[in-house]
């Protein structure tokens, strides 16, 4: 009951406000004076909160909803042919926003058709990841995400301008994989495996993941096909790192099946410069240490998933992803006014993630997501105080993760437009880790650790969805948010 005048309410409000929207517009050309077409246009306010997305038209044309009590605000125009720009406004009317082009013109230009490389529908910017990838240095899913625009990598990761956080799912289910492992996968994938990549700044309950959200739609034939690729790379970044792999699919018109595999071995060095100051009564404490990292292993990256569709909007997928480093051997070495350190370590880690789901054309979905990792670690730590003290131990350590996802989903077609949806998700998480020491002075037990925990997470969610003249309207209700989001596109 609590849902229903919550809704109800917030259905009110957001028409009254909808009454109030005032919109903010203008034009994007190019250095030329010609329509800049397909720019992506991000609307923040004053405090770099997202408010809303566009794509301009083919005449350059843009237009973007707001209350005016919001203004000023701050828009930021990406596109792959042109620079980046972002740029306070205290008026409505931005009048014409003139671009810089990224790219060499030739004297002569011959062009035959116009494909665009993003549209919007739903509150979603679709992408054409092929056509962005199209005459950059990207070879890998991961390299050519990083090219959308808006999608920078800042320390290895992907962050979506004015949001931040980024959430990278597949076929619009999540993953229980870490980021990192996630970078690996997408890294190993050949471009041509996906189709579009739909970017949501704020992503509908529906999709089990909050906030902003990069969903990868993988190609699917309606004939029967058959296609493999073998890559191989060199990296030289101080010492050689050989990067090689092989994918295959196959299609029919009711089911597929994948297969992709790469083997790196990497070479990671690193280096820390730490300076310091600190006041203890009277006496100002320098320290000053430098950290150098070398790290090399083997890496093997595995993902197999079938696909079947018995019939139209119904399918059954599953997949597994496994990384594997058998053997990684790394030396730290940190010199300093603090202490000398030396650090010998190898060890192994595996991660196994399997994800099975079920969809039937009535709107129902079901599904889990099981993943597993495993690391063992050996260190020998030999140290050498200022006061020229020596002390040597052992470190035994280890982790183990197991992470299960529940979820399922239902979405009903009313009238007038309207969806209603409705699920669950519940997730079950269980973390061991331990470090034993040995061949220590004191005695070794005070500073061995052993923990357990152990996690139980619900979510439910109820929406409504309005398909608008202009755009969509969606309200939704969770255990601990309510969501609003208005989208009003051209």
């Amino acid at each position: 009951m609590r849902l229903f005048f919550v809704g109800l309410l917030l259905f009110v409000v957001n028409f009254s406000t909808l009454a109030q929207m005032d919109k903010v517009f203008g034009k994007v050309v190019g250095q030329d004076g010609l329509p800049a077409i397909d720019i992506v246009i991000t609307m923040y306010d004053a405090n770099s909160k997202y408010l809303a997305t566009t794509v301009s038209t083919e005449d350059g044309l843009f237009e973007l909803p707001i209350h005016l009590t919001l203004m000023p605000v701050i828009l930021q125009f990406d596109h792959i042919m042109y620079k980046r720009k972002r740029e306070n406004f205290d008026n409505p009317d931005v009048g014409e926003v003139v671009l810089e082009s990224i790219i060499l013109e030739l004297d002569q230009v011959v062009v035959e058709a116009y494909r665009p490389i993003v549209k919007v529908e739903e509150g979603k910017l679709i992408y054409d990841i092929k056509q962005i990838a199209n005459g950059t240095t990207a070879t890998n899913v991961y390299e050519a995400i990083s090219k959308l625009p808006g999608v920078d990598e800042k320390d290895n990761m992907l962050q979506l301008a004015g949001i931040g956080t980024l959430t990278i799912i597949i076929n619009g289910k999540p993953t229980s994989m870490s980021p990192i492992q996630l970078k690996s996968l997408l890294s190993s994938m050949p471009i041509e495996r996906v189709k579009f990549a739909d970017v949501l700044y704020s992503a509908p309950p529906q999709y089990n993941v909050r906030g902003a959200v990069i969903d990868l739609i993988l190609e699917q034939t309606k004939d029967n096909s058959y296609s493999g690729e073998v890559r191989n790379s060199y990296i030289n970044q101080f010492k050689d790192t050989w990067i090689t792999g092989a994918s295959m699919v196959i299609s029919t018109p009711k089911w597929s099946t994948e297969a992709i595999y790469s083997y790196e071995n990497f070479f990671s060095p690193q280096q820390s410069n730490i300076y310091s100051q600190h006041t203890i009564g009277d006496d100002l404490i320098s320290i000053e240490q430098v950290q150098r990292i070398k790290a090399r292993g083997d890496l093997h990256n595995i993902r197999t998933a079938f696909d079947y569709t018995p019939s139209e909007n119904s399918s059954i997928h599953i997949v597994y992803n496994g990384e594997i480093t058998p053997a990684i051997r790394s030396t730290s070495k940190s010199d300093g006014s603090l202490l000398n350190t030396v650090t010998n370590k190898s060890g192994n880690n595996a991660l196994h993630n399997i994800a099975i789901g079920y969809k039937t054309k009535m709107g129902f979905s079901i599904g889990a997501d099981y993943s597993a990792y495993m690391n063992r670690s050996n260190s020998f730590v030999s140290n050498i105080s200022n006061q020229d003290q020596f002390n040597s131990f052992n470190v035994n350590a280890g982790q183990n993760i197991s992470r299960l996802n529940l979820y399922t989903d239902m979405e009903h077609k009313l009238s007038r437009k309207w969806n209603l949806t409705y699920g669950m998700k519940g997730i079950w998480a269980h973390d061991k880790d331990f470090q034993y020491y040995s061949d220590i002075e004191k005695s070794s037990e005070m500073f061995n650790t052993n923990t357990r925990l152990e996690e139980w997470t619900a979510n439910l969610y109820v929406g409504v969805r309005k398909k608008l003249s202009q755009g969509s309207l969606l309200i939704s209700d969770n255990n601990d948010n309510t969501y609003v989001i208005l989208y009003l596109f051209m």
